[in-house]
C-alpha cells in the first residue's frame, strides 16, 4: 500500500471510487483541477491517493489558492472530495499527512466538512472559521412554485397540484408583490466575457487591504467563469458612465435530487461610493432573461457589510445546520492572524462548493 501524487490518468478510477460513495465526480471538474495544477506550473499536486495493488482506494484533492492581507500573500489549499473505501479508512491519516504536509501552503481550507471530517480536523488542531455569515443563507425567490415542489420532494410529501397552485398564489400575493422601484441612479451592466486591465484595475482599487481576500487574478476567472465548464457562470461589470463600480458573478449549483435548479451568488464586490444605489441594479441583473431557466438565487457568506447589503434585496433569510468552515496552519503566526474575525470576507467562490 502506498499514497502518491493525483495523476490525470487516475481520473477514470477517482471517479469510480467517488461513485462508489456517492460523492461528486472528478470528471465533472477537471478542467478545473487541471487548470488550478497547471496554473501553478504543476508544482502543487492535483491530490493524492491511496493505492493498495495497483487499486485506488482512497483519495484526497487539493486547490491552490492565493490570498491577500495588508500587503502580504498567502497561499491556501482548499481540501476537495476525501474519501476512503470502507475497509481501508484506517489509512486515511496517511493521505492526510501528505495533504497537511504541504511546505509551500499558509493555510487549508475545508468547506464542505461532514460529521467525519469535521472530527478528525479538529483532532488534527483546526479551527473553524470565525464568519457567523457562514452560517446564513439569503434567498431570492424568481419560481416559488418550483421552490414548493422542490422541498415537498425533499420531505417526500405530496399535495395534488391545484393546491400548490393556490398556495402559490397566496405567498406571491402576500410576500413578492411587485414594487415600482424607480431607479435613478444612471447604472447599467453587462456581461464580462474577459479579464482585461481594466477588470484588473477596478478590483486593484476596491481591494480591502483589511481581508483575507482571495486574488481575483486570471487564474480566478479561467477556473469559474471559462465557457468551457460543465457548470454555467456569469459574471456582470455594473457601469456608470462606462467606468466599472462593481462586479457580481453568478454560479450554477443544481441540486437535481430535488429538482431545484439555482444559482449562487460567487463573487460580490462595489465601489464604496456607490453602495446606496445598486439595489435595483441587482435586482435588474436578477430577472434578466437569462436567468429563466432558475428557480431560485442564493448567497451565502460575504462580511457583515456585505451580507447586510445583500440581504436588503434578498426575500429571506434563513439560519444553515451545516458544519462551519475549518481552517487550520502549521505556522503559529499565521494562526494567530486568522483567529481574527475581522479579516474574514468568505463565500463560496473560495472553497469548493461550487466546483
Amino acid at each position: 500500500m502506498r499514497v502518491r501524487e493525483a495523476k490525470f490518468k487516475d481520473f477514470i478510477s477517482i471517479s469510480k471510487l467517488q461513485s462508489r460513495h456517492k460523492l461528486k465526480s472528478i470528471l465533472n471538474y477537471k478542467y478545473k483541477i487541471s487548470t488550478n495544477y497547471l496554473f501553478f506550473s504543476k508544482k502543487n499536486p492535483m491530490g493524492w491517493v491511496l493505492e493498495d495493488k495497483g487499486v485506488i482506494r482512497g483519495f484526497v484533492g487539493n486547490f491552490v489558492k492565493k490570498y491577500s492581507l495588508r500587503n502580504k500573500y498567502f497561499f491556501c489549499s482548499s481540501i476537495n472530495s476525501l474519501v476512503v473505501d470502507k475497509k481501508y479508512r484506517q489509512n486515511t491519516y496517511l493521505l492526510l499527512r501528505r495533504y497537511f504536509d504541504q511546505k509551500k501552503i499558509s493555510f487549508y481550507l475545508n468547506s464542505t466538512p461532514n460529521d467525519s471530517t469535521y472530527k478528525i480536523w479538529k483532532k488534527l488542531g483546526a479551527n473553524e472559521i470565525p464568519q457567523s455569515t457562514i452560517q446564513k443563507k439569503l434567498l431570492y425567490i424568481l419560481k416559488i412554485e418550483n421552490i414548493i415542489n422542490s422541498y415537498l420532494l425533499k420531505k417526500k410529501f405530496f399535495v395534488p397540484s391545484l393546491i400548490i397552485k393556490l398556495i402559490t398564489k397566496i405567498i406571491n400575493f402576500i410576500f413578492f408583490k411587485s414594487k415600482n422601484n424607480k431607479d435613478n441612479s444612471n447604472l447599467d451592466y453587462v456581461e464580462l466575457n474577459k479579464f482585461d486591465s481594466k477588470v484588473k484595475f477596478f478590483l486593484k482599487k476596491n481591494l480591502d487591504k483589511n481581508k483575507l481576500f482571495l486574488c481575483r487574478d486570471k487564474l480566478w476567472f479561467k477556473m469559474n467563469y471559462n465557457k468551457k465548464d460543465k457548470k454555467k457562470s456569469f459574471i456582470f461589470l455594473i457601469l456608470r458612465k462606462k467606468e466599472i463600480v462593481g462586479l457580481i458573478s453568478l454560479i450554477e449549483n443544481n441540486n437535481d435530487s430535488i429538482d431545484l435548479k439555482r444559482l449562487e451568488i460567487a463573487d460580490f464586490i462595489i465601489n464604496e461610493k456607490e453602495k446606496i444605489f445598486f439595489g435595483n441594479i441587482i435586482k435588474k441583473i436578477f430577472l434578466d432573461t437569462r436567468f429563466k431557466r432558475y428557480d431560485v438565487i442564493e448567497s451565502q457568506g460575504f462580511s457583515e457589510k456585505k451580507f447586510n447589503m445583500l440581504k436588503n434585496i434578498f426575500h429571506l433569510e434563513i439560519k444553515l445546520n451545516s458544519f462551519p468552515f475549518l481552517y487550520k496552519s502549521n505556522d503559529e503566526k499565521i494562526n494567530k492572524i486568522l483567529e481574527n474575525n475581522k479579516i474574514w470576507d468568505l463565500s463560496l467562490i473560495d472553497g469548493d462548493n461550487l466546483i
